[in-house]
């Protein structure tokens, strides 16, 4: 699955969550947050509701709490693609670049594993213009 159909995905979920909400996305970011991790309570390990969380993280701005559910979404399920990307960028734009090419590297690992071309040619251009 690339990277954009998954974030899509990831959109669309958060969207059907709650049917009583007619958009999800349109209530405040700490309600969104809030709601995820009701659903997370019940879901304790849904990668899709960790990365779900991490990504209203880096929304807020909060890097240091997007890292960690990165982090900790990537150490209990390593497949997990669109995650990669993300925490690269994390990195990238707090200046950690070695950091960042280390999980574009893991990411393009896992995209060639899964045979994810899209995500590989994404992943790959994240590293290419951090490295050279």
């Amino acid at each position: 699955m690339s990277l954009s159909v998954h974030l899509q995905k990831v959109e669309q979920k958060i969207l059907l969550t709650n049917k009583a909400q007619h958009k999800i996305l349109k209530i405040p970011a700490m309600d969104r947050i809030e709601r995820i991790r009701e659903m997370l309570a019940q879901q304790p390990q849904d990668p899709f509701l960790q990365h779900a969380l991490a990504l209203e993280w880096v929304k807020l701005g909060d890097d240091a709490q997007a890292e960690t559910g990165f982090t900790t979404l990537l150490e209990q399920h390593p497949d997990y693609l669109g995650s990669y990307y993300h925490l690269g960028k994390l990195h990238e734009r707090n200046g950690r670049i070695e950091m960042a090419i280390d999980w574009y590297q893991k990411g393009i690992r896992v995209a060639e594993q899964q045979g994810d071309r899209h995500a590989l040619n994404e992943l790959r251009s994240a590293h290419e213009e951090i490295s050279f």
